[in-house]
């Protein structure tokens, strides 16, 4: 199995919308691993990393909060290599969405069991959500850095 094949078995397990990211950004990404074949371990591992906590949720009473962590590092990251104002900003807004859940994870304890579980398959549905587009975000990031590097790289060996 070819290393993007990996990938994209690995990204179709993340969520749809990392699947269609990889999908479309198929050559670049083949490029880029074959460039930079550190970045290939990287994408891999954050979307490693983002299956098994959701796994580890439902094996942990704080694998919310621990989700919740992990998108936040990401956000981080994201937010301190924005290219644009537009990624920032919607970084940003991330972070606010995340920092709602956490303040929200401890008031699940004061709900019946019934109400409890109701709320918490919504808030594991809406940490999927910003999960699936923050790692589509940081690939296209990713992308999009690897090409500004190449552009600059054929920039100086012309002159």
């Amino acid at each position: 199995m070819s290393k993007f094949s990996m990938l994209m078995k690995v990204a179709r397990r993340v969520g749809p919308t990392v699947a269609l990211v990889v999908a479309r950004y198929g050559p670049q990404i083949r490029q880029l691993m074959k460039e930079n074949p550190e970045v290939f371990d990287r994408i891999t591992g954050q979307f490693k990393k983002t299956i098994q906590a959701r796994k580890d949720q439902n094996s942990k009473p704080e694998g919310l909060a621990d989700r919740c962590a992990l998108l936040r590092e990401q956000v981080t990251y994201l937010y301190a290599s924005a290219n644009n104002a537009e990624v920032a900003s919607q970084a940003s807004a991330w972070r606010k969405e995340i920092e709602s859940l956490e303040r929200s994870i401890p008031l699940l304890n004061a709900m019946g069991r019934k109400q409890r579980n109701v709320e918490r398959r919504k808030m594991e549905h809406r940490i999927d959500k910003l999960s699936a587009q923050i790692l589509a975000a940081s690939l296209v990031d990713d992308i999009e850095d690897a090409e500004f590097s190449e552009a600059q790289e054929n920039d100086t060996s012309a002159s």
